[in-house]
């Protein structure tokens, strides 16, 4: 099951979700609780530590809501970095939420790639004689790296992808890196097409670099509440 805690302040204030991302936990989300805690509620999601089930897409997204249920009686803000902002984004097309902020999410499918698809013919023909695959044929190092029920749920979670255009008035800011490897800038400026209100802005760095600028994103998240 997801793990969570909650930083309380007051009955009044809005509730901030924080949503890590893929082979991370909720210590990649800390650098926000401090900077936030003067103005909102704060949950913190550890996503993976005690998942003992196979998961897909929607069962995070009840079992977030579960948690959001228990703790939320005002606006609902929602920070996700890569994996956490997909989290994000279709946990709001279910359940109310009045600002999403998505930093380098992972919404929009790779282009194709003729390296990748010789790679998975290769790999196909290899397990069909059932010869021995080498590790460069094995898949992404998330997948590879993820064990027995994670492992299912990464196949059950990574080709989740904005397939129609979003046409609510969703109150949404992303964030992309310019030298992102994981999730490409083409790849976030494409979310405006299936998202056309929303508002993106790209900084220099890494799929990591958000965490150089969480001032920059705290000062967006308290202007929207201004």
């Amino acid at each position: 099951m997801i793990k969570s805690k909650y930083y309380f302040n007051d009955v009044s204030f809005p509730t901030l979700l924080l949503i890590h991302g893929w082979n991370t936990s909720d210590l990649y989300m800390e650098v926000f609780i401090r900077p936030f805690s003067s103005r909102f509620n704060i949950i913190s999601l550890d996503l993976f530590s005690e998942i003992n089930k196979e998961y897909t897409i929607d069962i995070f997204i009840e079992e977030i809501h579960q948690i959001v249920e228990q703790h939320v009686s005002n606006n609902l803000v929602i920070i996700g970095h890569s994996f956490g902002g997909k989290l994000a984004y279709f946990y709001s097309l279910k359940y109310p939420v009045n600002l999403l902020v998505l930093l380098a999410p992972s919404l929009i499918k790779p282009h194709f790639s003729l390296k990748r698809a010789i790679k998975v013919k290769l790999y196909k023909m290899l397990k069909k004689c059932h010869l021995p695959i080498p590790k460069f044929l094995r898949g992404s190092k998330d997948y590879q790296n993820a064990k027995g029920v994670m492992k299912k749920t990464f196949l059950n979670s990574y080709a989740y992808y904005l397939k129609e255009v979003d046409k609510n008035n969703k109150n949404v800011i992303i964030f992309g890196f310019k030298n992102d490897d994981q999730v490409r800038k083409y790849q976030i400026f494409k979310i405006k097409k299936f998202l056309p209100n929303s508002k993106i802005i790209m900084y220099n760095g890494n799929h990591f670099s958000y965490l150089d600028y969480v001032k920059e994103i705290v000062l967006f998240v308290n202007g929207y509440f201004k």
